[in-house]
């Protein structure tokens, strides 16, 4: 059955963040800076935030940053990117500011995918 067709259960995308995460040296590379939060949610069910942020925190002891739309995330992006860019080179490459995005597809004013887009568009600049 295609992945296309069914919605993706918790159950799965616990199971693949738990096997991304697995190897001690992908955890360390995400929570190895003590000031900067590598994980953001965005979803405009403030349920579907605080059970993910929990769940992150409590299974693998990482901080994330929630926020309710899309427009926020542009911004706060926007704004790391700014400030990443002042304080290094101009000759080296900047990270992206977050190692990982969650996403919710469904919300109003700008949906997951048009901020996603944006955000990708951003990041390559």
């Amino acid at each position: 059955m295609s992945s296309a067709k069914h919605p993706t259960s918790t159950r799965s995308i616990k199971r693949r963040l738990q096997s991304s995460l697995q190897n001690k040296t992908s955890l360390n590379k995400i929570s190895s800076s003590q000031d900067k939060v590598d994980i953001l949610i965005v979803d405009d069910n403030v349920f579907n935030l605080q059970t993910l942020k929990t769940m992150i925190k409590v299974k693998f002891g990482i901080e994330s940053i929630t926020l309710h739309n899309g427009h926020h995330a542009l911004k706060l992006i926007e704004q790391e990117i700014e400030k990443a860019s002042h304080s290094s080179p101009s000759n080296e490459e900047l990270e992206p500011p977050f190692k990982i995005i969650f996403m919710d597809c469904n919300m109003p004013e700008m949906d997951g995918f048009e901020t996603t887009r944006r955000i990708l568009e951003l990041c390559q600049h």
